[in-house]
């Protein structure tokens, strides 16, 4: 799980100044043990950063008013579970705040001073973008919301994911308007099993009108947004998404296929390449 903070959250951080300000990043040794990323590796820091404080001519009670809020993590079962990645701490008499980064992105450092050290997370934070996933399908359009490192599936609130649902059709879609393509030399009795279709001029219309309204719904979600939109599907799905589309981030690339049975963490990888590719685009 990676958790990072918004550029509200960094500038408030950024700018916090107070004598005895402890910045952490920890690059867990294990971040997939069953036990948890690294417990024992957090409290080992700790204490070596108690012990450089000492040494530093830090008194006991001002050390302890530093390190009180993070030593109270050490107990928390919820923080040390497996997959958390990297961990990024900012801990004074005031503040307390922490973070899961990627474990490959972290650059393992202590420092205490009258600031914390936010440039490291700033770099993470830089280097990722956030984006949705649109998985077109008839009968289950899926909706997800992705970074660089992470995706999830969103619940829409009055998101109608299949078209008879969103044309509030009477029967269900049987196929109407579908036709396998088989070769001509192969009969009128020969099926095609390869998934190519003709779309009559009737489903062309209900295909369009259900992504209209797909259309619509998702505008109001994204509010004046810039975020990348992702679109993923069969080719002519694809298009005649594009045709309807009103929203000004869809990407130029898709994600081709049948994305039902394709597990998240793979349109999360597909989708980053596309996004990094505009970005680098800009």
């Amino acid at each position: 799980m990676v958790q990072l903070p918004d550029k509200q959250e960094l500038k408030m951080l950024k700018a916090a100044h107070q004598p005895h300000s402890l910045s952490m990043y920890i690059r867990f040794d294990d971040p997939t043990s069953p036990s948890g990323p690294g417990r024992i590796q957090f409290k080992n820091a700790l204490q070596a950063t108690e012990a450089q404080l000492h040494a530093d001519g830090v008194s006991k009670k001002d050390i302890d008013a530093t390190l009180h809020t993070a030593r109270q993590l050490i107990d928390k079962p919820e923080i040390w579970m497996p997959n958390h990645g990297g961990l990024v701490l900012f801990a004074n008499l005031d503040t307390l705040r922490y973070f899961f980064v990627p474990n490959q992105a972290v650059e393992p450092m202590v420092y205490v001073g009258d600031n914390f050290i936010t440039e490291p997370l700033e770099r993470i934070v830089r280097n990722n973008r956030t984006y949705y996933v649109l998985a077109l399908s008839h009968k289950n359009v899926q909706v997800f919301r992705g970074d660089r490192y992470t995706i999830e599936s969103l619940q829409l609130d009055h998101f109608a994911n299949n078209m008879e649902d969103s044309l509030l059709l009477d029967e269900p879609y049987k196929g109407r308007g579908l036709h396998p393509v088989a070769p001509a030399s192969m009969g009128k009795q020969s099926q095609v099993q390869h998934g190519q279709y003709e779309v009559s001029q009737e489903q062309k219309q209900m295909l369009q009108e259900f992504f209209r309204n797909i259309d619509r719904r998702l505008k109001k979600v994204f509010n004046g947004q810039a975020t990348p939109l992702v679109v993923g599907g069969v080719d002519y799905l694809v298009a005649m998404y594009r045709k309807v589309n009103t929203y000004g981030g869809l990407a130029q690339q898709a994600i081709t296929g049948n994305l039902q049975a394709v597990q998240p963490d793979q349109i999360r990888q597909q989708a980053w390449r596309i996004v990094r590719h505009m970005q680098h685009a800009r």
